[in-house]
């Protein structure tokens, strides 16, 4: 509910935005723009357009990790169904939907189908795709360039000759 709810928000809050910008563009002052957009803004709330919703539903969704797997990876989810299987693997749809946000966030994002959807989509959801694979692949970088110098080793020895030898 709370992803739902501030992806709604946002969304609400943008939609004012562009009716703001659109009142302005077409002649009108600020005040009389700022009270359209104001009154966009409790018209959704009061009465939501099915896109918004839809589009804060897939939010929630997305943020939750229980969206709709790409379809290659649905069919697998498929054969994950059967009890015995069930037993092995119990939850596959959050386990893979985790693995693909971390791809997203990697050099590798270009594989994935949501990335290229995002990207096709453009505006926000480009720069947000993008923003993913930029901090992501600067993360990993780092902190490779890190541990290949010797700055990150890990724990270390557990006994404590061994911790001061080293």
């Amino acid at each position: 509910g709370w992803f739902y709810r501030t992806a709604f928000n946002r969304l609400a809050i943008r939609r004012g935005k562009s009716v703001y910008r659109e009142a302005i563009e077409g002649g009108a002052d600020e005040a009389l723009a700022g009270a359209r957009a104001q009154q966009e803004v409790e018209n959704i709330f009061k009465n939501p357009p099915a896109d918004i919703d839809a589009e804060a539903i897939e939010y929630a969704r997305k943020s939750t990790f229980t969206m709709d797997l790409p379809p290659a990876l649905r069919s697998i989810e498929g054969a994950f169904q059967h009890p015995i299987a069930k037993m092995v693997v119990p939850f596959f749809r959050t386990p893979a939907n985790i693995a693909l946000e971390v791809i997203e966030r990697t050099p590798f994002a270009p594989i994935s189908s949501r990335f290229r959807t995002d990207m096709a989509k453009g505006g926000p959801y480009r720069d947000l795709a993008m923003a993913k694979v930029t901090m992501g692949s600067a993360l990993l970088v780092t902190f490779a360039s890190l541990s290949s110098e010797g700055y990150l080793t890990g724990r270390g020895p557990g006994r404590r000759a061994d911790r001061e030898a080293l």
